[in-house]
């Protein structure tokens, strides 16, 4: 019985994640990377796969919480959390984040959107996708950019907490143990 009611006391603050303000975004096909030296293209561009999370912090920002990309050549992965942000306006968006790289000439660096920002649809506070069809990767001081991106993301949505709470249940009256009557203790 006690470890049914750690079963229900754990399964309930895992349902109340369900409420999180932290955003999960998933590249969309058509996302791709490109290695440059300034403008100009060093190789070809690559699908890019991935994910990212935001935390809204304002009316107008969303706070880099976590980035994982990659293509077959390239890994991008967040080099330091909440460094830089998603700034949105009524009808536009730009892209901030520092980033450790595997696969360039840089082994760290800032992505931004520096001369085109992207949209959104959805709210401003937690938007329903992204698109950013010019992200720029230059050295982290500043320098000569080193590759470009272009992304598609979609929010992934949450699963409920009665999803949560039901699958949970499920999921711990096959775990516990049976007694010596075949039944559940």
């Amino acid at each position: 019985m006690k470890k049914l009611a750690i079963t229900i006391v754990l399964l309930a603050a895992y349902a109340s994640l369900g409420n999180s303000q932290v955003l999960t975004y998933a590249l969309l096909p058509g996302s791709t990377i490109t290695p440059t030296v300034g403008s100009v293209p060093t190789g070809p561009a690559e699908t890019l796969t991935g994910t990212f999370q935001l935390v809204s912090v304002s009316q107008e920002e969303l706070d880099d919480v976590s980035l994982d990309f990659s293509s077959a050549s390239f890994h991008l992965t967040l080099y330091q959390p909440n460094e830089y942000a998603i700034g949105i306006g009524p009808s536009w968006v730009t892209f901030g984040a520092d980033v450790d790289i595997t696969g360039l000439s840089l082994t760290a660096g800032q992505m931004d959107s520096p001369f085109v920002g992207g949209t959104y649809t959805g709210p401003i506070t937690a938007p329903s996708s992204l698109t950013f069809p010019d992200i720029r990767i230059s050295p982290l001081n500043g320098g000569t950019f080193a590759a470009q991106l272009t992304i598609s993301a979609q929010l992934v949505p949450e699963p409920s907490p009665a999803l949560l709470l039901l699958s949970g249940a499920v999921f711990s009256l096959f775990c516990l143990p049976l007694n010596r009557h075949g039944r559940n203790a």
